[in-house]
């Protein structure tokens, strides 16, 4: 200002333009991508974020559409974050079979032994331990996720989940004392979340092979995977890079959702 002297801030003002000019180049292409299909999109990110904001938008067709596409990312997180939105949908379509399987695979991409669990994590058990309890019947088996909750949540939770767990002993003491091994169904040789073997007679009554399958990374009992996406092979999974210009993108279609 006192010299007169603009060459001083050139350097500025052309870093201003470049900031302008992109910031335009993203919102175009987060508009395009708004507007268009979640097969249209080019990375993971990019079909969650479409996923979000289908939703928000109340077309839940192609919100479940753009979720599955993620749900195939070689991102875990990505995944996750698509499965959980999947389960959300499905559940409140009432499907609540495909619900829990979406449950399960959330579980499946879990880290085994990790203390506590993320809240992702213990949403996916605690939907799962409703499920096998009121809809599938399988006593035993939603017994161990609430086991698995209680054993990897904080004290404050503990009650809530002493509750469910005193509730369903006795679920099962009267199904055991009628003979209805179908409700109180078997229980899985090892503690889904710390892998320590369970009491010998609890592994004498999972001698058979169950129909409902295990989880390989935590020993959860879950459902069989199901859908496109689950089908798709590794090898054409989705690969989201890491870059800046993507992680912006995709943060640029969820501010359109917004």
């Amino acid at each position: 200002m006192r010299t007169g002297n603009t060459g001083y801030v050139d350097g500025v003002l052309e870093h201003n333009r470049h900031d302008i000019m992109s910031t335009a180049a993203v919102m175009s292409r987060a508009m395009q991508i708004a507007a268009g299909d979640p097969e249209d999109c080019r990375e993971a990110c990019e079909q969650l974020a479409l996923g979000q904001l289908a939703e928000q938008r109340g077309e839940s067709v192609r919100a479940m559409r753009a979720y599955e596409l993620a749900s195939a990312s070689e991102d875990d997180e990505i995944r996750t974050r698509a499965l959980e939105r999947m389960a959300v949908l499905l559940r409140r379509a009432s499907r609540f079979g495909d619900a829990a399987q979406a449950w399960s695979r959330v579980i499946d991409l879990s880290e085994s032994g990790r203390r506590p669990l993320s809240r992702l994590e213990r949403r996916a058990a605690e939907a799962l331990a409703i499920h096998h309890e009121h809809r599938a019947k399988n006593l035993k088996t939603a017994k161990q996720y609430a086991e698995a909750i209680r054993e990897t949540s904080p004290t404050r939770a503990a009650e809530a989940v002493e509750h469910r767990l005193s509730r369903l002993e006795r679920k099962i003491q009267v199904a055991t004392e009628r003979g209805d091994w179908t409700s109180a169904g078997s229980l899985i040789a090892r503690n889904p979340i710390t892998g320590t073997p369970l009491p010998s007679t609890v592994r004498a009554n999972d001698s058979s092979s169950s129909a409902i399958g295990r989880s390989s990374s935590m020993g959860f009992a879950h459902l069989p995977h199901f859908g496109r996406s689950a089908a798709r092979a590794a090898s054409t999974r989705f690969h989201v890079s890491q870059n800046w210009q993507r992680t912006v993108m995709c943060r640029a279609v969820s501010v359109c959702a917004l």
